[in-house]
């Protein structure tokens, strides 16, 4: 029986493991593009280069893990009905979206984000990013999805990409503002929605950035008290209990 060429028992393992992940058994995988990238019947990968080493390998199965997971996870009608309208927004909003797909898939498969964690290390050593000090609006996209994965996939930043300057030592997290009548004083809520059972480090992130946007209000001795999620007992909650 002869022997099958690596390179194309790569490309086969890759295949299926694209349409298993992708919950599309029918998917067409076509090898050659320059780039990865899905149409509306087919997904399209590079082709492997000969004699990958392990650590090319991996980063390889990061980009088919990225196409699967989207494969999995996004809904195109929700997407686009939840599209924004400005340009800056809109790249954002896909940004984010993808990060959303494969956050999921590190969450639920840990072989799926070491390949993803990989390539991001890769992707961000290969744009300079380490290089970066100054505001550029152009990187905004980049800037929002690096952290948003760091929040939804629980997972710490490569290194190439904690050296980017406009992120270091940054964490988002969302701020619900109220006020009960025109001359309360408004009463900000934080975090409820991205870090659900934070860290304590990320605790002080979530205050010092609550903190900060009070002070840009014009509110310069906030109040601060720390509060469960949630009023009755609960074991899944410690704070509560």
């Amino acid at each position: 029986m002869t022997k099958e060429n690596p390179a194309e028992l790569f490309k086969r393992v890759i295949a299926s493991t694209l349409r298993s992940m992708g919950h599309a058994k029918d998917l067409e995988v076509n090898y050659g593009q320059s780039a990865p990238g899905l149409t509306s019947d087919a997904a399209h990968m590079p082709a492997p280069q000969a004699n990958m080493s392990p650590e090319a390998m991996t980063r390889f199965r990061g980009m088919s893990d990225a196409l699967a997971l989207r494969l999995r996870h996004h809904d195109a009608d929700t997407h686009l009905e939840n599209m924004p309208s400005g340009a800056d927004a809109r790249r954002v909003y896909e940004a984010v979206e993808q990060v959303r797909c494969e956050s999921i898939g590190t969450q639920r498969l840990s072989g799926a984000g070491d390949n993803l964690h990989a390539l991001l290390e890769e992707r961000c050593r290969a744009k300079g990013y380490n290089g970066v000090k100054e505001r550029d609006d152009a990187l905004l996209p980049e800037v929002v999805g690096l952290m948003v994965r760091e929040t939804l996939s629980g997972r710490e930043l490569p290194e190439s990409a904690k050296e980017f300057g406009l992120i270091e030592g940054k964490r988002l997290s969302h701020i619900w503002h109220m006020t009960t009548n025109e001359k309360s004083k408004p009463l900000f809520i934080t975090d409820g929605a991205l870090n659900v059972s934070p860290r304590i480090d990320v605790k002080m992130h979530i205050l010092n950035n609550v903190i900060d946007f009070a002070k840009k209000i014009n509110i310069l001795k906030p109040r601060v008290a720390v509060l469960s999620g949630t009023e009755d007992p609960i074991k899944s909650i410690p704070s509560s209990m």
